[in-house]
Formats: C-alpha cells, sequence, structure tokens
C-alpha cells in the first residue's frame, strides 16, 4: 500500500484523540478525583495510549516499506533549513535545544495562561504540587502524541517525501486539532502547528525522537500545571461561596 495511505489514518486518529477528549469533558458521574482536570487526565490517557500502540503497529502493515525513527537520534546532528530563524547551518539540535525549547515554552506559558485567567485570577498557591502531579501526565500525554504525530507519520513518509513536506503534514495534522485543544482557539493552532513542524525536523534530521518528545514534554508540563491549577482555584472559590450561603 502507497505510503500516502499513512495521512488519512493518522488524521482518523487524531480525530479519535479529539473525540476522546470531548467524551471525557462530557462526562457526568462521580469523579475518581476532585479536581476536574485530573479526572479527565485519569480516564483519557490510558484509551489515548492504546490509540496510539494501534497507530504506530499499524502503520508497518499498511506500509511495509516504512523506515524507522524510534531511536534517541544523533543530537550532534546540524540543523537544515531554518536559516530563517536565526539558526546557522554549524549549529545542532543539542546546540539549540535550550534556547528554541525556552522561547517556545514563554509563549506556551503566556498563551495558556491567558486563556486559564479569562474567568477569574489563578491562585497559584498549590502551583508547586500541581507542578510535580502534572509530570506523569506529561510524560505520557507527548509519548502520545509524539508516537502519533511524528512517529507513525515520519516512519511512513520519511523517505516518500521532502522532509519540509512531511514536517508540514505534521504541523497541520497536529495543529488544527488544537482549535479545540489546549492552547486552544487560533492561537493554539498556530502554536501547536508550528511546534509539530518544528520537532518534525528535529525527528526527520536526527532520526530519533528525544529531541522532539523533551521539547513537547516541557510544554505539557506547563500546560497540565495551569489546567490543574484553574480548576483548583474554581474548586476553592465554590466551596467559599457555599460557606458564605450558608
Amino acid at each position: 500500500m502507497s505510503s500516502y495511505a499513512a495521512i488519512p489514518v493518522i488524521a482518523v486518529m487524531g480525530v479519535m484523540l479529539l473525540l476522546l477528549g470531548h467524551r471525557v469533558m462530557r462526562r457526568g458521574g462521580a469523579r475518581l478525583v476532585r479536581n476536574p482536570e485530573i479526572d479527565r487526565q485519569l480516564l483519557y490517557q490510558p484509551v489515548s495510549a492504546g490509540i496510539a500502540a494501534v497507530t504506530v503497529l499499524g502503520i508497518p502493515v499498511l506500509v511495509p516499506e516504512s523506515a524507522n525513527y524510534f531511536h534517541v537520534g544523533t543530537l550532534r546532528t546540524p540543523v537544515v533549513g531554518l536559516n530563517w530563524m536565526g539558526i546557522e547551518s554549524s549549529d545542532t539540535w543539542l546546540g539549540i535545544g535550550i534556547s528554541i525549547g525556552l522561547m517556545i515554552t514563554a509563549v506556551t506559558t503566556l498563551v495558556v495562561w491567558f486563556q486559564v485567567t479569562r474567568k477569574g485570577a489563578l491562585d497559584v498557591r498549590q502551583m508547586p504540587l500541581l507542578f510535580l502531579l502534572s509530570v506523569p501526565f506529561a510524560f505520557v500525554n507527548a509519548a502520545v502524541e509524539e508516537v502519533i504525530f511524528r512517529l507513525a507519520l515520519c516512519n511512513a513518509l520519511g523517505a516518500a517525501l521532502p522532509m519540509m513536506t512531511v514536517a508540514l503534514i505534521s504541523g497541520l495534522l497536529f495543529g488544527i486539532p488544537h482549535y479545540f485543544g489546549h492552547p486552544c482557539k487560533l492561537p493554539g493552532v498556530v502554536l501547536a502547528g508550528f511546534l509539530g513542524w518544528l520537532i518534525c525536523l528535529s525527528v526527520l534530521q536526527t532520526g530519533g525522537m528525544i529531541w522532539a518528545w523533551a521539547v513537547h514534554f516541557v510544554q505539557d508540563v506547563v500546560i497540565f500545571t495551569l489546567l490543574f491549577a484553574g480548576a483548583a482555584t474554581r474548586i476553592d472559590q465554590e466551596a467559599a461561596s457555599r460557606r458564605l450561603i450558608l
């Protein structure tokens, strides 16, 4: 079967993640934990991991000649094609990791902070604990999304299409669903689309996943920490309102 068959398959898996997230968000009944955002992740992530496993295991069946980017990768590989960003051809993915990572994380933090705080101020007193709680969720979520939107895609198309084309497809498939995700709306689409494009290039050029997963993981730590803190703040405010009424 053609390598191009991977594109609709990965798009369908992305839609499945979106529908799963929507289903979990609208779920009624008793919660596993008080914080609704943590509760959603406890329900969402095991199923999303299953979707990722089906995707990455199914690609070799659809595309027998697929490559294999399931490696750490060579981080000292020179960066190619990003001169317009001020990145020289002598720079390596390892060398730009901290600077690019910090820049992307700063933008992610600002966008998600403003989106979370639209309904009121954020109580930061619980932030250290929620930061620690976010780490395992970010670890799994970054792995799931990297497997679907980078590993499966690069395995199927890495040898069939030009590198920039594969990265663009990855950015589109990853960015568009973020209209309904976190960060959301148009800023989420643009930010996630750019991130998906950039880290897909890192996979193709380094030959592995570690740079892409690490940058994605840091973004998810920020996002989950702020989402969990926003939910915790609303819980405290609702409890305070009930005490005033009583």
